[in-house]
């Protein structure tokens, strides 16, 4: 076997490995926003969790937000989740701006 057949059998089995850590990574990364997602989604009356929340509650979430998940998701470079959060960030300050 010859050099060049080993670096790029090496390499070949890196980059499947590569794939699947960052496979498993988006998909941890998502799990992250499960515990978020009931609070946004819309029920039968079409109102959402956090426009029932109290201002208190729209802090510490907000808080939550801003210091623990966009920061994790910003050095992963998730951009799905990046988004997610900016969405969610607004309709906090949303409600927010009616608590008052």
């Amino acid at each position: 076997m010859n050099t060049k057949e080993t670096l790029e059998g090496y390499l070949n089995g890196m980059e499947s490995a590569y794939k699947e850590m960052n496979s498993a990574k988006m998909g941890l990364l998502n799990i992250v926003l499960l515990p978020f997602e009931p609070l946004f989604t819309s029920d039968l009356e079409n109102s959402i969790l956090v426009e029932k929340m109290k201002e208190e509650d729209l802090l510490e979430l907000q808080s939550s937000l801003e210091n623990d998940v966009l920061p994790m998701f910003e050095d992963a470079e998730f951009e799905e989740g990046i988004t997610k959060v900016k969405e969610w960030q607004k309709i906090i300050k949303e409600n927010l701006e009616k608590s008052k």
